[in-house]
């Protein structure tokens, strides 16, 4: 509103002042009944947004892979999926301990551990639990 200033502004919100107070007021209340706030629609995605642009692996995770209870996936399958889809996105790729780092950081429920497992073969490896990637991105294991 650069140049187009309203100069007598306070003057008609201060007539507004008592409709402004109960509509506070109104808010206030559902607040302290509901216990928290209401995020809108447009909130979520802009919210989805910011954390994506942040976080190349939270955009992977979310477009590529499926964070369940009981699944687990080897960490170099993950972090080969994350190559394959930075090329797909065209972004750059991080190291494998940043990325893990970031992983971690983004997904404190996933945690990373020596599994034996008959998916994985006779050794153990690292995998991340609780998480897996999508079918359709996911490559063979030997």
């Amino acid at each position: 509103f650069y140049g187009a200033e309203d100069v007598n502004l306070e003057a008609k919100l201060m007539g507004e002042l008592p409709g402004i107070f109960n509509w506070a007021l109104a808010g206030y209340f559902r607040l302290q009944k509901r216990g928290w706030f209401e995020e809108s629609e447009a909130g979520k995605e802009a919210k989805a947004m910011a954390e994506e642009l942040g976080s190349p692996v939270i955009e992977f995770v979310r477009e590529w892979c499926d964070v369940k209870p009981g699944k687990q996936t080897r960490c170099q399958d993950l972090y080969e999926a994350y190559g394959r889809w930075t090329h797909d996105a065209g972004r750059s790729k991080m190291g494998r301990t940043r990325f893990y780092e970031e992983f971690r950081r983004a997904f404190p429920d996933c945690a990373r551990s020596k599994v034996r497992s008959v998916n994985f073969g006779t050794s153990p490896v690292w995998a991340f639990t609780n998480i897996e990637i999508q079918s359709e991105y996911s490559t063979e294991w030997p």
